[in-house]
């Protein structure tokens, strides 16, 4: 509405530095974050994984039973336990397997030995080996590409192994550590792995232990050995939703603001005109005294008396106020009248302006505000007459 359009423009010629200020805040945010979304190229490094290689090692066990008894036949063979029987599965026969597999291919040389290993380690969180003794059981080597197995098969008396690391340690006059016995598999890997060269060494150890009348066997379980070649990628970080939508948003609404602004002072239709000016104040105390106001259509005979023009309707206002009457709204051509002793006191209200540089902006709807007068036919008729004597706020 023109009411609309009217006020906007007060507001802002009125503080019209204020609007610039903002405006200009605006255009330049909105500049800032486009720059910094599409003028700036901001980057990052990342690992990006390009092959990737593992090398897997582990341990079989088995015992046949030597000796029949109640709980196992001669012959049964137990596999892979954690203890087996000193007199009844005195031999263990083990397998080392060894494989790796890779991404982009390979191929290696293989050398594996396994050994018996005999130790006497020191008690306490050093763990040195007050000696040790190490016998060859078997060795290989092969060439093997990814997925294929090596394999090494060694077969010991349990019990003749712990006699014998005892009698290691007898020959240097007995030590006060702990003797240890463990079957030991050194690995060494060579060759071209995902298109670069390796070379890997790896112990894997299946400790063995006397615990009365067993043997506890220490396996590790399968152990895997990962290594993985990376490259740094360097990609270009993508501007966030509000640089790539805010930022322009905020530039075209900051330039088109100031140029709309600008235009509009320099055409001279952003102050309000002394006729805009004086329907606003209409306006305003029609609305802000509407309780005071009632709308209805004097008789001719009300209006004899003299007539005194007052210059705003608040000023109307306060003379119904401190007579205790009401202000007549008199028709709907604007006349609001208060009688008072047989004195007509009017004021007319200032015509709307008939357009608003802001109007194409807001709707219209042909109405001049935001007032709550009535509409008035030319066959209407007051549903009661105001007289001289009306008295009260009704």
């Amino acid at each position: 509405m023109r009411t609309w359009g009217r006020r906007i423009r007060s507001t802002v010629d009125g503080q019209f530095g204020a609007v610039v200020f903002v405006l200009v805040a605006t255009l330049l945010v909105g500049g800032w974050l486009t720059y910094g979304a599409y003028a700036t190229t901001e980057t990052t490094v990342e690992q990006e994984q390009r092959a990737q290689a593992q090398y897997v090692g582990a341990f079989d066990h088995e015992a046949d039973v030597v000796v029949d008894s109640p709980v196992f036949d001669a012959g049964t063979t137990l596999s892979n336990r954690t203890a087996y029987f000193t007199q009844a599965t005195p031999v263990l026969d083990g397998t080392f397997r060894y494989t790796y597999t890779a991404t982009d291919g390979g191929n290696v040389s293989v050398t594996a030995t396994v050994e018996a290993v005999f130790r006497s380690v020191a008690d306490g969180e050093d763990g040195g080996e007050y000696w040790r003794v190490t016998r060859p059981l078997n060795r290989t080597t092969a060439s093997i590409e990814p997925g294929e197995t090596v394999r090494l098969s060694f077969s010991e008396n349990v019990t003749e192994l712990l006699n014998e690391s005892q009698r290691y340690d007898e020959s240097v006059g007995g030590t006060p550590g702990t003797l240890a016995v463990a079957f030991a598999a050194d690995v060494t890997t060579e060759g071209t792995v995902n298109g670069r060269s390796v070379a890997r060494s790896q112990t894997y150890r299946l400790g063995l232990s006397a615990d009365d009348s067993v043997y506890r066997v220490d396996d590790p379980g399968t152990i895997t050995n990962a290594t993985k070649q990376t490259r740094a990628v360097r990609t270009q970080v993508q501007p966030g939703l509000v640089g790539r939508v805010g930022g322009p948003a905020l530039l075209v609404v900051g330039l088109l603001g100031l140029l709309a602004l600008g235009t509009l002072r320099y055409q001279g239709q952003l102050a309000l005109s002394e006729a805009e000016r004086a329907y606003m104040a209409y306006e305003r105390d029609r609305n802000e005294y509407e309780e005071w106001i009632t709308a209805a259509r004097l008789p001719p005979e009300a209006r004899d008396g003299p007539t005194v023009e007052v210059d705003s309707l608040e000023g109307l206002v306060d003379i119904a106020i401190d007579s205790d009457r009401r202000v007549i709204e008199n028709g709907p051509d604007g006349e609001y009248v208060t009688v008072v002793d047989d004195v007509v006191y009017r004021f007319s209200a200032p015509p709307e302006p008939d357009s608003d540089p802001l109007s194409p902006l807001v709707s219209t709807n042909g109405a001049s505000g935001d007032q709550g007068t009535d509409d008035w036919g030319d066959d209407e008729v007051a549903d009661e007459e105001a007289t001289a004597s009306t008295d009260g706020n009704d």
